[in-house]
């Protein structure tokens, strides 16, 4: 199987939260922000009866963090290098432009 039980309900989690987001964006942009009360109202029942016990008993909001960040953390030195390459040439470009600019503008 592609996903535990975990994954399934931390994208139930997420999933839920940016469907709440959407709708509060779109009742503002209506402009019935009186409905924004109802979503939090909805959102903290939801939350606090559903979902609180399984966050809980899965290490709390550190622990649902710490499921989705990436093991490996190390920048490799290929990684450094572009970074680097990339760095030089923005500064090189920046570099031209402003000589040009002085030098026909001035």
């Amino acid at each position: 199987m592609f996903f535990n039980e975990f994954d399934v309900f931390l994208a139930s989690v997420v999933a839920i939260y940016c469907i709440a987001a959407g709708l509060a964006v779109d009742y503002v942009r209506q402009g019935q922000n009186e409905q924004l009360h109802v979503i939090l109202e909805d959102m903290s029942e939801l939350l606090e009866d559903r979902m609180a016990n399984w966050v809980h008993s899965n290490g709390g909001w550190y622990g649902l963090s710490s499921h989705c960040r990436p093991q490996n953390q190390e920048v490799s030195v290929t990684e450094y290098m572009t970074i680097f390459g990339l760095v030089t040439a923005i500064l090189l470009v920046a570099y031209f432009i402003v000589r040009f600019c002085v030098t026909f503008g001035g």
